[in-house]
């Protein structure tokens, strides 16, 4: 029985270091190469990648590729964050009034319902955004984070650091109230006006689940099975 224990303690043990690293993984969404509405040249956004930067998973990294070169000069962007997926809900911030009827507005919606870009609204309804383009007039380089319902500064984001074809940042979730997954959308371009979105469609992007559930059901399975065991059955001869 003790040697029992001890094996159903190592599976634990196991199950926990294997489930944490997945649950911190990132996760990345698509966007098609030469999809842009803007200038020619403009930002084509083409992934976007979030994912912890930390053990204790209290900030979360952004990391959006393009097909091409961006001019960190004259580079626009608002990320829309849905803090409780809930379409229903949210704040009209910086924009102005509801251009989404029946639901709370956000960035991505408004430059759709002024016909600035094409397709269907997305299920976004933000309490929060990212104003990207403030960074150009910050003296560390950080993007403003505001508070939809009253456009008021709640903090910014770390320094945004551009590669070639390619942009990264990563955001306090403390200024979020802690809250690790929630729905997103963005929308980039340049002082000429917006050239790309994502999503493409009316369901917004969500960031990488709350490892909970995760570990949670990997202990289950992992103190569940090494304690099972068979009753033996005895035949006698």
């Amino acid at each position: 029985m003790k040697y029992h224990r001890l094996f159903s303690l190592t599976i634990v043990t196991v199950c926990i270091l294997v489930a944490l690293p997945t649950a911190r993984a990132g996760l990345s969404h698509t966007d098609p190469q030469g999809d842009t509405f803007g200038a020619l040249g403009a930002p084509d956004i083409v992934a976007v990648t979030t994912e912890f930067t930390s053990p204790a998973m209290d900030e979360m990294k952004f990391t959006v590729d393009f097909d091409n070169s961006i001019d960190v000069l004259d580079f626009i962007g608002y990320l829309d964050i849905d803090n409780d997926r809930d379409p229903a809900t949210g704040g009209f911030g910086g924009w102005g009034t509801d251009l989404q009827p029946g639901s709370p507005n956000s960035w991505l919606n408004n430059f759709i319902g002024q016909s600035l870009v094409p397709g269907l609204p997305v299920q976004l309804g933000g309490e929060y955004y990212i104003d990207l383009g403030s960074a150009m007039f910050s003296v560390d380089v950080a993007a403003d984070v505001y508070e939809a319902s009253s456009a008021s500064l709640v903090g910014t984001t770390s320094a945004l650091s551009f590669g070639a074809n390619s942009l990264e940042f990563t955001l306090p979730l403390s200024l979020l109230g802690g809250n690790k997954h929630f729905n997103y959308g963005l929308i980039a371009g340049t002082s000429g006006g917006p050239s790309d979105r994502v999503s493409n469609g009316t369901a917004p992007l969500t960031t990488v689940p709350e490892p909970s559930s995760a570990v949670l059901i990997t202990l289950l399975f992992g103190i569940a099975i090494p304690l099972y065991r068979p009753r033996r059955v005895m035949l006698h001869v």
